[in-house]
Formats: structure tokens, sequence, C-alpha cells
């Protein structure tokens, strides 16, 4: 199975790198077989 995430960000520059390794640990743990994407999408934030 394949498996796209998409995680809005604004604002998130302190907590995105745990957010991701979270992701990343559970999506470990099903049949993703077929790839895995994960789309970190951000639109202006101002911090970092």
């Amino acid at each position: 199975m394949r498996f796209s995430v998409v995680v809005p960000a604004y604002r998130e520059a302190g907590r995105i790198g745990d957010t991701v390794a979270a992701l990343r640990a559970a999506l470990a743990e099903v049949d993703a077989s077929g790839g895995v994407e994960i789309l970190v999408v951000d639109d202006g934030s101002d911090d970092g």
C-alpha cells in the first residue's frame, strides 16, 4: 500500500522534527511496501 501524508506546518519550526519522526515511526508499523511520502506544507511562517 502507498501512503501520502500532508502535514500543515504554519509556525511549527520548534515541533516539526518531532512530528515527522513520530509519523515515520507510525508508518514503519504498517504495510507501506508501495512507498511513503511525507509532505510538509508551510505557507509563509515567520519562525524559521
